[in-house]
């Protein structure tokens, strides 16, 4: 009977742990027994890259021979790449970012031109018919989606990044870097987002940067069977045709696409180290810092092309998402005293995550068993949760049906009353006060006119207005019938509290589709979906903190500091999820452009990894394992300790399958032994023995393939 995918992981440890008990035994009996060797898995589709260089006399001669102006020529090239690779990359997320703002704000206007709202009615008469045409263009739109995942190119589902993780760490994953990948990863990504779905945009760009990265170090297209160097055997290019140049190259892409999803270059760089690579120098940090910027710097000048607010060329929009501007006051800052709240929400923000693993690894096994073996399945699948979430986003407000006054109108799409000014409030763009006054007079914001310095900018896509008549907006239209960008903001900016019960169940609604949705037949990030539920979570104990006058002290300014416990919980949610820390503290705090708040992200980091950590792996070591993929992690279990490699490996002697037994070549042999067992067998390298059996150097598959122009079997056991 053969093991489920999740059963067949934890058997791998059962395992290791029944070979430790026997090694221990025959040890306490004076006895040297060899334990049978482990039956090898099915590892179809998966080789292995050898980033180690041989120094072989040949290879010396040729670097002592190399010239400095050939090195300079190199290294100009090297930075010319590095260069391109972040602008493609730049270029890419600018269009998937522009696609998508356009088709939203279309959907949008549909619907609000459906519900017809004025200052004295609202478009609760017309739902219905707005409700029909939400559904239309919502599964429309993830068709469009999981069709080109279903049947064209299946490595595009998901993020990618369990997949770029890997190849960074030696191990090939079939059309995982291939230009049809790439043109399914972009355009199924832009209408999985603008289909609703809770879904983000950031993993796949990571992906995206990867791909651009490996075919430009090459120039070469398996998709098109285009290879520019094919007829130019003189070329300098041919110099990065490597497996440790293509990695290094991989690694900028996926900094690259972290830089221009975020804007945070630096930490697009950190996250390639602590998620990615094993590989690392100097020169790599430095290279893919390079293509971070290039990258950031590129889309950041393409957006304001599309940015009525700003001058094309002032560089104001970093990243595909932001998080607003955070005002350094006393409104926002925090006290010492508040770093136990911090710590609590990232323990429980540890739980939280750990929970969205652990369902979606069993939605994930119950898919491979069920669904993933059919693209007509799939796509039904894909069909059925775009319904579920089109249903929720909709339905939601409309039951909640809470229409609110907006503080300030100014943050409407409508001008504000032309009475307001007689009214002593203060609704420009350059209006002062103190922070004290400021808090103080939003506490009456929603009885009375009498308030002062409401204006934020970063609030006008947040309020939504829906059915709603004008100068009012839906708080839970705000959360649900809304950018998943434009949620985050909203929670973070606005000082207006939102309904506790509200705010619960988008909490726990979302939270079971977002876990559904990643895995399902469309390229799906888990970044924005992660932080949305960890904002929600975060504001919901801010505000409930602030109910229990815990957080209200002499000048404290208690609402402007709700979005610093939304921003807690983001940071304590994703930490939870995929267990990243260093990479995730900077990119949170270029995203909010202010380092006062390092300290309360680090400890809801910090704390919320440690916390998951005791339950299970995170989220994109979870997939790698499910898909069985040979990845060799960093730290072994305790009880692998003692497993050496005459326990793993196969005898000289056995008698199985022409795959499993060890072949070796002599120092000197005929070309015609090589290129029998080349033909006979599928390993990756030969160990080349001399006298007695010594070890003395290994051959790898593919150098003599090259040199005799054989048309081999291509699977190869890793």
């Amino acid at each position: 009977m053969s093991l489920g995918a999740d059963d067949e992981y934890y058997a791998e440890l059962a395992l290791a742990r029944a070979r430790k008990d026997a090694i221990l035994t025959s040890a306490d009996h004076g006895k040297d027994e060899v334990l049978a060797p482990r039956t090898l898995g099915d590892r179809n589709g998966y080789d292995s890259f050898d980033y180690d260089c041989y120094e072989s006399q040949q290879w010396l001669n040729y670097q002592i021979l190399k010239s400095d102006r050939q090195d300079g020529w190199i290294e100009t090239l090297r930075w010319i790449m590095l260069a391109a690779v972040g602008f493609c990359t730049g270029c890419t997320a600018f269009f998937i970012d522009a696609v998508v703002k356009y088709i939203v704000k279309g959907k949008f206007w549909i619907i609000s031109e459906i519900f017809d709202a004025t200052d004295t009615t609202n478009g609760r008469g017309n739902f219905w018919t707005a409700f029909l045409v939400w559904l239309g263009m919502e599964l429309f739109l993830c068709s469009i989606a999981g069709y080109l995942v279903c049947y064209i190119e299946s490595c595009a589902a998901g993020s990618g990044i369990p997949e770029i993780k890997c190849r960074l760490n030696g191990i090939r994953m079939r059309r995982v870097l291939r230009l049809k990948t790439y043109f399914t990863k972009v355009l199924g990504v832009l209408f999985s987002v603008a289909g609703g779905l809770p879904v983000g945009k950031e993993g796949p760009m990571i992906h995206s940067g990867a791909i651009v990265g490996a075919g430009l170090n090459g120039l070469k297209s398996t998709t098109l069977g285009f290879d520019w160097l094919k007829h130019r055997p003189n070329s300098r290019m041919r110099a990065f045709r490597n497996d440790v140049d293509k990695r290094d190259m991989i690694a900028a892409g996926a900094s690259a696409g972290v830089a221009a999803a975020f804007g945070a270059p630096i930490g697009g760089v950190l996250f390639a180290l602590e998620e990615g690579c094993s590989f690392w120098n100097v020169k790599i940090t430095w290279g893919n810092f390079f293509c971070a910027m290039v990258s950031s710097t590129t889309i950041n000048v393409w957006m304001t092309g599309i940015n009525m607010d700003v001058d094309f060329g002032l560089l104001s929009v970093p990243g595909m998402i932001t998080f607003g501007n955070f005002a350094v006051s006393e409104a926002t800052a925090y006290n010492i005293w508040e770093c136990p709240y911090f710590i609590i929400i990232g323990c429980v923000g540890g739980l939280i995550g750990a929970l969205f693993n652990h369902i979606n690894m069993k939605l994930t096994v119950w898919r491979l068993h069920n669904v993933n073996f059919s693209s007509h399945r799939r796509m039904l699948e894909v069909m059925t949760v775009a319904l579920v979430v089109s249903l929720f986003s909709i339905l939601f407000p409309y039951i909640a049906n809470d229409c609110t006054a907006i503080a300030n109108p100014y943050n409407s799409y409508p001008l504000p009353p032309t009475q307001l000014g007689d009214r002593g409030a203060c609704y420009a763009k350059d209006c002062k006060c103190e922070a004290e006054l400021r808090g103080a007079i939003i506490q009456q914001s929603t009885t009375k006119w009498n308030y002062d310095c409401l204006y934020d900018p970063d609030l006008k896509d947040s309020l939504v207005q829906f059915a709603c008549e004008n100068y009012h907006y839906s708080p839970a239209a705000s959360l649900s019938f809304n950018k998943g960008d434009e949620v985050i903001k909203g929670l973070l900016h606005n000082p207006e509290k939102v309904n506790m019960g509200t705010l619960f169940c988008f909490f726990s609604i979302y939270f079971i589709l977002a876990c559904w949705t990643y895995g399902i037949g469309v390229p799906s990030g888990l970044f924005v979906p992660s932080l949305i539920i960890g904002a929600a979570y975060g504001r919901f104990v801010g505000q409930a903190l602030d109910d229990a006058n815990m957080l209200s002290g002499q000048g404290d300014t208690v609402s402007d500091r709700l979005g610093v416990y939304a921003l807690v919980g983001a940071s304590a949610m994703l930490a939870g999820m995929a267990r990243i820390t260093i990479s995730l503290t900077v990119i949170l705090i270029e995203c909010t452009n202010d380092v006062q708040y390092a300290v309360s992200i680090m400890l809801a980091v910090l704390f919320a990894k440690w916390v998951a950590d005791c339950f299970n792996h995170g989220l994109y070591d979870i997939h790698i394992h499910l898909k069985h993929v040979p990845l060799l992690e960093p730290f072994s279990e305790k009880e692998m300790f003692l497993i050496q490699a005459r326990h793993v490996m196969s005898s000289l002697n056995e008698t199985g399958g022409p795959d499993y037994r060890v072949e070796t070549l002599p120092k000197v042999c005929k070309l015609g032994d090589i290129i029998t067992l080349l033909k006979e067998t599928k390993h990756s390298s030969y160990p080349v023995v001399g006298y007695d059996d010594v070890f003395i150097g290994l051959m790898r598959r593919d150098i003599p393939v090259s040199y005799t122009h054989l048309t081999l079997p291509t699977k190869r056991i890793v």
